[in-house]
């Protein structure tokens, strides 16, 4: 018999107040409005049924995207304009989607295929924007970075988990930059974390604005989006 589900790969942003939800409140709101959507969502079987729905890397709590993914397993096709068009009625504006496609079912999970971001920090400073900024190039320099989180001491290997940092554009206290940072089978780098090294060590207070522009796969060199044609069973369905 054959398999009449289909695996919808939804894009949606994540702005304003949404921002501050942390994952595990994200997953719950975006799994309420999936169910006001009508959409014919598959559930697993077993002792605790569940829908089946896989998300992209948790950001961390404040940060924005224009680039955030998950993949909902559908009982069966449904055209894809009628699909966003539900999604986006049933989702508030602050986490609204934006693209939709259908990808294989046997397609890897989003937080293990997601291997590259790119993220824009927009940094305030109280002290001298130029001392920040070279305590930065330096710790970013470094082969490790340690920090804590939760309370716990962290160490991560920027050589592995930062590809590139470039400052787009600067004044006395202020300065926007861009990161690439890759993903794998190891600790990831968020890039508050980088910032405040650098903080530390320049002895100034900062304020952030981070935001994650795009994800990708790393395909042998060249970029892969998750909503490309060659990963499409059916061509992507962008805005309404």
């Amino acid at each position: 018999m054959s398999d009449s589900r289909r695996r919808l790969r939804v894009r949606y942003s994540r702005e304003g107040r949404l921002a501050y939800l942390g994952q595990l409140e994200l997953i719950r709101t975006i799994e309420r409005c999936v169910r006001r959507s009508r959409l014919p969502f598959s559930v697993s079987k077993g002792f605790s049924p569940h829908m089946r729905i896989a998300y992209s890397q948790a950001l961390p709590v404040g940060t924005t995207s224009a680039a955030e993914y998950f993949d909902l397993v559908l009982e069966g096709p449904v055209e894809l304009p009628e699909a966003l068009a539900s999604l986006v009625s049933s989702m508030p504006g602050d986490i609204a989607p934006d693209a939709v496609g259908y990808v294989a079912l046997k397609e890897p999970s989003l937080a293990s295929w997601l291997t590259r971001a790119r993220w824009q920090v927009d940094i305030s400073s109280e002290g001298s924007i130029a001392g920040l900024l070279a305590a930065l190039e330096r710790v970013a320099a470094a082969p490790t970075l340690s920090y804590e989180r939760a309370g716990r001491p962290r160490t991560i290997s920027l050589s592995t988990t930062l590809a590139s940092s470039e400052v787009l554009r600067t004044s006395e206290l202020e300065a926007r930059l861009e990161l690439v940072t890759r993903s794998g089978d190891f600790a990831g780098l968020r890039p508050q974390a980088l910032v405040a090294a650098a903080a530390r060590e320049a002895a100034t207070e900062v304020f952030l604005r981070t935001r994650r522009c795009a994800q990708w796969h790393d395909e042998a060199g060249a970029p892969l989006d998750p909503l490309d044609p060659s990963l499409l069973l059916a061509p992507a369905v962008t805005g309404l």
